[in-house]
């Protein structure tokens, strides 16, 4: 016969695995399936107002054809124009949402980086007209110097100086 307190550490060890595995959550008791996630409030509210929007152009694609068939096609026919144009838009807007996205924010780093390569240009360009004329004969100091030429070679190194110049023009 077993001892009455092995029994009972017995008993006791059944009961703290018990609860571990109703605390813990084992996987034979958790649903297989994963569960739905609801979509953002932010998604919800763009497509209502992506479906108020196609609403109304369609209310003005009706409001167009009853007005070309009165006899008002003037105003009947770019009314028309618009409203299918506004509807293929905000269609295209709702179906390619994350493309639109994605492109946008290429383009803008893209667009960034462009600017940030034509001020580093600019700066270059100008630091080396400088230093050809600091490097030039002190006696023609003051004369047109060949050299100073390429410190505007291009557009946007002029643009540039002159938002410069009329920045420093201005404040003085």
């Amino acid at each position: 016969m077993k001892n009455i307190s092995d029994v009972k550490v017995g008993v006791l060890f059944c009961i703290v695995m018990l609860c571990t595995v109703i605390i813990t959550g084992c996987a034979l008791f958790q649903r297989s399936d994963p569960p739905i996630i609801p979509p953002t409030s932010e998604i919800q509210t763009i497509i209502k107002n992506i479906s108020w929007i196609q609403g109304i152009l369609i209310i003005g694609v009706v409001g167009s054809i009853f007005a070309c068939f009165n006899g008002a096609a003037k105003i009947g026919i770019p009314l028309l124009i618009s409203s299918l144009v506004g509807y293929g838009l905000t269609s295209a807007m709702l179906f390619y949402a994350k493309l639109i996205a994605i492109m946008s924010l290429i383009g803008g780093v893209t667009l960034c980086g462009y600017m940030i390569f034509l001020k580093h240009r600019a700066l270059r360009e100008i630091v080396r007209g400088v230093q050809s004329f600091r490097d030039g004969d002190r006696i023609h100091k003051f004369a047109i110097d060949p050299k100073l030429k390429f410190a505007q070679k291009s557009k946007s190194t002029r643009k540039i100086v002159k938002k410069i110049k009329e920045k420093v023009n201005g404040s003085s």
